[in-house]
């Protein structure tokens, strides 16, 4: 019999689409599902041809409902029901634990279907204490009754949790899940050559990959070259991306720091084979896709000590760790100027360290969760 996976993205597909973020069997671990059906919380979204590579060798529909709203939700909610209950799917997946994630969750109770939240934060410390800190008190509001009315039932009532690193672990236990894994997304060992050469041919290049927001500090990262032997390249779009180009010419580093607002994911591994080293000034906690992109390569690591852990995930035993200041960051550079001998012990260590979450073992940690929840008898 067809194996049928529905799911809920957390964006509208035509976003991955635009940039470029189109990852191999994302939602088709080791090509276990023959059927997905992806719903799709917008008014209008592409067809799933277009982000084929997502979804394996399934065949794709997509189903686009819009938004709910308060004044149509209990409808909205039948209807979600209804439409799953016509796809009669083995399992459904959602990729927070909020509106998508209570969907799921409420359909996946009503039909004894087995529901999988995935989790890329601890909501309590990466949105609402964030949104405290800035005084965002109106959308800190809206984030609570979230976290009321959806998140505790989501996480109480799912079948299973996945963590996309250890950090969400604590807030998903807080709110009720039982049975909690962590998977890091999945960079594969064949995507990414490693570095040998640690030598420098000219100026450091210094790499950061992300959003160009406050809480990933790329500010600090422009402010930190002024002075030293280096340029940065920064990868990413975002609500800052005007302002730092223009302080990139109020320290008049302008010349030393290269925007590009967008890499397709499939040609992301040059440039960090291109570069000497990669570094973010992240505020979130766990670890980010780009720094386990970066180890993949085996370029050394620059980044700060976390606000909320004892060290950061994975790379905190070999990485160059930080305060999250530019001061510490341009130190931090400087040593690494100064020393290849550095440079390609870190650069080792972290390769060594990748080794052991590649995403080809995290694709077949996924593909069991699947088979293990499929498998699983409704009363298990």
């Amino acid at each position: 019999m067809d194996k049928i996976l529905v799911v809920f993205p957390n964006d509208p597909l035509y976003k991955y689409f635009n940039k470029g973020e189109i990852k191999k069997r994302y939602w088709n671990p080791c090509n276990y599902f023959d059927t997905i059906h992806v719903i799709s919380l917008s008014k209008e979204d592409i067809s799933g041809d277009k982000v084929q590579k997502f979804f394996g060798n399934a065949k794709v529909f997509v189903h686009s409902v819009g938004k709910p709203k308060i004044y149509n939700y209990f409808f909205y909610r039948k209807k979600i029901i209804r439409m799953l209950k016509n796809i009669n799917p083995d399992i459904i997946r959602a990729h927070n634990p909020q509106i998508h994630g209570y969907l799921a969750t409420y359909a996946g109770k009503k039909l004894s279907i087995p529901v999988l939240i995935s989790l890329h934060g601890n909501y309590d410390k990466d949105i609402r204490e964030i949104l405290l800190n800035d005084k965002k008190y109106v959308d800190y509001i809206k984030n609570k009754f979230l976290e009321i009315f959806a998140e505790k039932f989501v996480l109480t009532n799912a079948s299973m949790i996945i963590c996309a690193y250890e950090f969400p672990i604590s807030y998903a236990t807080k709110h009720g899940a039982k049975d909690v894994e962590v998977i890091y997304n999945r960079v594969y060992k064949s995507d990414y050559r490693e570095k040998t050469d640690y030598g420098l041919n000219g100026p450091l290049k210094i790499l950061c990959v992300g959003r160009l927001i406050k809480e990933k500090g790329q500010e600090r990262l422009i402010k930190a070259i002024k002075g030293i032997d280096a340029t940065l390249t920064l990868i990413g779009d975002g609500y800052l991306f005007d302002y730092l180009k223009n302080l990139s010419i109020e320290y008049g580093v302008e010349k030393k720091v290269n925007f590009i607002r967008s890499v397709p994911n499939k040609d992301i591994s040059k440039y960090y084979f291109d570069s000497d080293v990669f570094s973010i000034p992240i505020e979130y906690g766990g670890i980010a896709i780009p720094v386990i992109e970066a180890i993949a390569t085996g370029l050394p690591i620059v980044v700060p000590k976390p606000k909320w852990e004892d060290s950061p995930e994975i790379v905190g035993d070999f990485a160059l760790v930080v305060e999250n200041n530019e001061n510490d960051f341009r130190e931090a550079f400087s040593r690494l100027i100064e020393s290849e001998e550095l440079r390609k012990q870190i650069g080792m260590k972290g390769r060594e360290r990748f080794l052991e979450i590649t995403g080809e073992k995290m694709e077949q940690k996924e593909f069991l969760i699947y088979k293990k929840l499929v498998e699983r008898k409704p009363n298990d």
